[in-house]
């Protein structure tokens, strides 16, 4: 991940494990629940955004040749202005 957009872990994605992540943009540091790993297929993990656990997906689909496309959701906020507000701000990057 570190080579997508966190700019350091403190240590490997690795199933049920939990690991704290920084970014280049904030000083502070997240801490993040690993859910599953499937090696070149899929990665889930939770992180707390204002007080809410949030579930984040990556599925990965391999195109021709070296090609890969990465579909991301992240789930378990509300359809409303509030929720909408918090994605338009989180679609950056």
């Amino acid at each position: 991940m570190s080579h997508y957009f966190i700019s350091n872990g403190s240590g490997r994605m690795e199933n049920r494990k939990k690991i704290t992540w920084r970014f280049p943009e904030f000083d502070m540091a997240f801490p993040i629940r690993v859910g599953k790993i499937e090696e070149d297929r899929y990665i889930s993990y939770y992180w707390e955004v204002d007080g809410k656990e949030l579930l984040v997906e990556m599925t990965l689909t391999p195109r021709e040749g070296d090609g890969t496309v990465v579909t991301l959701t992240e789930k378990s906020r509300e359809n409303n202005e509030a929720g909408l507000k918090w994605f338009m701000g989180n679609t950056e990057g």
